[in-house]
């Protein structure tokens, strides 16, 4: 093809697609349209489609702007064409170029790099929906008379119309693709074709009347969904400054206050190397530290949340659980990162690895999120036992039960909904080339966000889909994609004292409770899996993603249930366990507990490794065993993970045990939140860093080549957000919401505690000594002079755990030595104690 026909060919290809999104009506697929750049001859195909375009149609179709630089680079080609050939022609006869030519090639160059810019197939039989051009030399591309951007038109193909004009050329293709829909252009689906296209500025814009041409002269068979460009989607508006500039105040704030928390503590370890009587609790009387404006200040101190972070695991804490969050939270992100390669330049290489076997193990891991849900139902039981057994006042006291709802909202929000208006804020400034090509377009996650971060703030915008139906993705039409588990997590809290309460009443009923809960929430799944035919899984090779799976089951506190209340009973039974009222160690004897990892192993497996047939195309499920699989299925896996955890618990682990509760996890563990906020930012920002798009090779390749750099990167900035943005949130407010409600009502520190009756009734007695940890201590205001000699000859350390006392369940014994009921035989002492 000669420079004219070139030329001729890039004037329809810049010009058919040159503009922001036009809705229009079909499904997406591909054609034989894969030929159309970069090959040294048209296919007949193709060339029937270009002699239907007039140049001069196409110009008039477009605005006057973008039409005046199209014909100015189409006259500059030309020229830059005509002075070629003359060179060319003149070394055949021995002659030189004349400086003139020279320099119209030089200064003409520019049209031929905007040319060769244009997105072109990288790998026929791999069936590229990705045509990328050259990104670099499109912004290269620079002249006089205007600026070039490098954009990518989504492209809708109708398989029927192009059959009819392809004949039997594409029939293999279809069989290969995942199954479409049909009907609509909707935009940023895996489906649609991108096509890679160096523009001018000006042409960057919304053309609807050649959008139009372009349906019509190619029979309805072509569809323009929507033009991406590279580059900022929006200027630097107020609001990207104001979000900037709060974090940069926060980061002064805590850049100040870490500098006087170092400098204090310094200045403390000096003293306490210069004095020897001073005990190691104590701090000088003139540290800030021990200020009431430190309350406020504090927490901000990078410097002591770090220490915080870093802190081996504490004697109260399930230290099992640490590792496997920080197992899952890696899978999570290994799985999201993967995603990305389903939209590379050959994306049939990419379905063929499902033929794989192991690699089910990210293909397949979406199971993974369930274990966060078993984990929070551990946590919530646990905790609230815990609490209620120090103070069995607490089951009735609905002060306690409303500040757990506002504990849990002040606990997540902060963190959550700030880094949501930060990627809010940048998103859009790193809209790079990936971006613009992909799928996985961020542009309407960000606008859900700017009109739906109201449904976050409540924490229900996972039914957002259930309001309106999906026009991308997905995972895009919410606002911040993976945001939709925090929303049913917390969901599945505000339920859990339904669960909670019938615990506190007795073991059977919490049991037989949840048992019912769990019946009526997999028989919702079931009646949504085969009313709609929803798909066992999101991703197989017939179907890429279902947007009614997300709709009504995927990320549906109904479907979800189930791990949660497996978690709140597994919580209530290890509670049992430390508190010494349960023993069921001695029913675990080799043989038993080898048999129990065994069937949670054989369990596991199956889960993650079942539906391999499936997803490769092998076997259709029918809807029943679909169904099946998704909701039985993850009662399974929670009764899977939830085993290794009681194993931990009964000291029937074996070296299993000493790996996960080995302090090296805690550090990670406590990440694992601010990981899972960040990582789908740290996912788009790390591919947007690239030129061009994902080549897959193999799954291994992409999991060192992207996977471990992106999860490594997930928890460098989870660290810096939790430290800046999530220790402090939880540090103001214990010292506020809890340091102010509930100062006096907190338990001490386990400590023996000497009483020494009073010199009006000494009768020469042995001073009687009680365990403060098991016997709750209460006095009034005339036997606060004994309590303070007691607190005397305690360290302060000491001192200030008895004055922060949370519970007072007995009095003190009188002065008088007279009998008193020892222990409450009430009702609701009897029933505390069958818990």
């Amino acid at each position: 093809m000669d420079l004219s026909g070139m030329v001729r060919l890039g004037v329809l290809l810049l010009v058919a697609v040159a503009a922001a999104s036009a809705q229009a009506q079909s499904q997406p697929s591909v054609t034989d349209l894969f030929k159309m750049v970069g090959l040294p001859s048209i296919p007949p195909l193709l060339s029937d489609i270009l002699h239907r375009f007039d140049p001069a149609q196409i110009i008039d179709a477009v605005s006057n702007e973008c039409g005046r630089d199209l014909q100015q680079w189409m006259n500059d080609g030309m020229a830059m064409a005509a002075a070629s050939e003359e060179c060319a022609r003149g070394s055949l006869t021995g002659k030189s170029c004349s400086r003139a030519t020279m320099q119209t090639v030089k200064d003409k160059n520019y049209a031929m790099m905007v040319l060769l810019s244009t997105g072109r197939p990288a790998s026929l039989p791999d069936l590229s929906l990705s045509w990328w051009g050259n990104y670099p030399q499109c912004k290269a591309a620079k002249n006089e008379h205007f600026s070039t951007a490098y954009c990518f038109v989504h492209m809708s193909i109708d398989f029927n119309v192009v059959a009819g004009m392809a004949g039997r050329a594409i029939e293999g293709l279809k069989d290969q693709l995942p199954e479409m829909g049909r009907g609509k252009c909707s935009p940023n689906t895996p489906e649609n074709l991108k096509f890679a296209l160096c523009l001018p500025e000006s042409c960057a814009k919304d053309q609807p009347r050649l959008y139009s041409l372009l349906s019509d002269r190619t029979g309805d068979a072509l569809h323009v969904c929507s033009l991406e460009c590279a580059g900022p989607k929006k200027e630097k508006d107020w609001f990207f400054w104001m979000v900037n500039s709060a974090l940069l105040c926060l980061i002064g704030l805590t850049i100040f206050v870490s500098a006087i928390d170092y400098l204090a503590e310094r200045k403390d370890q000096r003293d306490k190397e210069l004095s020897t009587n001073r005990t190691p609790f104590e701090r000088s009387h003139d540290d800030i530290r021990n200020t009431k404006l430190w309350m406020l200040l504090g927490p901000f101190s990078f410097y002591t949340n770090t220490s915080r972070i870093f802190a081996p695991h504490t004697s109260t804490t399930i230290k099992c659980l640490a590792p496997i969050r920080t197992i899952t939270i890696t899978w999570v992100i290994m799985g999201h990162s993967m995603l990305q390669e389903a939209d590379s330049d050959n994306p049939l290489r990419f379905l063929d690895a499902l033929d794989s076997f192991w690699n089910m193990i990210i293909f397949n891991a979406y199971p993974a999120v369930d274990t966060f849900f078993l984990f929070t139902g551990i946590l919530v039981a646990y905790m609230l036992f815990r609490k209620i057994d120090d103070r069995p006042s607490l089951m009735t006291d609905y002060t306690m039960w409303a500040l757990g709802y506002v504990h849990r909202f002040v606990r997540l929000t902060p963190a959550y909904i700030g880094f949501v208006l930060f990627v809010m804020a940048w998103l859009p400034q790193l809209h790079g080339p990936f971006t613009s090509g992909s799928f996985t377009n961020t542009t309407y996650m960000v606008q859900n966000c700017e009109e739906k971060l109201w449904m976050n703030l409540l924490y229900i915008n996972n039914f957002d889909g259930m309001i309106e139906s999906y026009t991308v993705t997905p995972i895009l039409s919410q606002c911040y994609g993976v945001s939709w588990f925090l929303a049913t997590d917390m969901q599945l809290f505000w339920i859990s004292p339904l669960f909670l309460g019938a615990l506190l009443y007795s073991g059977l009923a919490g049991f037989l409770v949840s048992l019912l809960a769990m019946v009526l929430s997999v028989a919702a799944g079931f009646y949504f899996h085969i009313h709609y035919d929803l798909p066992a899984t999101s991703m197989t090779r017939k179907s890429l993603y279902s947007p009614n799976f997300n709709k009504y089951v995927y990320n549906k506190p109904w479907a979800r249930l189930s791990p949660f209340l497996i978690g709140i009973l597994l919580g209530y039974i290890i509670f049992r366990i430390r508190a010494g009222k349960l023993n069921i160690r001695r029913f675990f004897n080799p043989a038993v507990s080898l048999a129990c990892w065994v069937v949670s192993f054989a369990i596991a497996a199956s889960v993650i490794f079942g539906l391999y047939d499936n997803v490769r195309g092998a076997v259709d499920l029918t809807p029943l065993e679909r169904a099946s699989y998704f909701h039985i299925g993850k009662i399974g896996w929670a009764l899977a993970v939830g085993w290794v955890i009681l194993a931990c618990e009964l000291d029937v682990a074996g070296p299993i045990k000493p790996f996960l509760e080995h302090n090296f996890w805690a550090p990670l563990g406590r990440l694992t939140f601010c990981a899972y906020l960040v990582h789908w930012f740290v996912i788009h920002y790390f591919y947007d860093r690239m030129d061009r798009s994902a080549h897959f090779v193999s799954l291994w390749q992409s999991m060192l080549s992207s996977g471990l750099p992106i999860t490594v990167l997930s928890f460098i900035t989870a660290f810096f957000w939790s430290a800046l943005v999530e220790a402090p949130c939880i540090l103001l407010e214990k010292n506020f919401l809890i340091g102010y409600t509930e100062e006096r009502k907190k338990s001490p520190e386990p400590t023996l505690m000497t009483y020494y009756p009073s010199p009006v009734n000494r009768d020469d007695k042995p001073p009687k000594t009680l365990d403060v940890q098991t016997i709750n201590v209460q006095f009034y205001d005339d036997e606060e002079p004994a309590m303070r000699s007691v607190a005397n000859t305690m360290s302060s350390a000491q001192t200030d755990s008895m004055r922060r006392y949370k519970e007072f369940q007995r009095r003190i014994m009188s002065f008088d030595d007279s009998p008193r009921q020892r222990y409450d035989d009430s009702p609701r002492q009897r029933q505390l104690s069958r818990m």
